[in-house]
């Protein structure tokens, strides 16, 4: 399984192949680069703080569902 990071873009480029189908999709080596890669933009933003990140994620999830 392999991993690629691109420093300084604001998505995470994921590149992974998976041997077994029914863990792969599933670990956290694949779902936490998925899950980013589906945030919004504004929410990927490097410069944003941590508490304002915190705060908006949780409006956005909130909005969600």
């Amino acid at each position: 399984m392999s991993l690629l990071f691109i420093a300084g873009e604001s998505s995470i480029r994921n590149h992974t192949v998976s041997q077994l189908s029914t863990y792969g999709p599933r670990s956290f080596a694949v779902a936490g680069p998925t899950i980013w890669n589906n945030l919004p933009e504004y929410l990927r933003d490097p410069e944003l703080s941590t508490d304002n990140f915190r705060r908006q994620l949780k409006t956005f999830l909130f909005a969600q569902y």
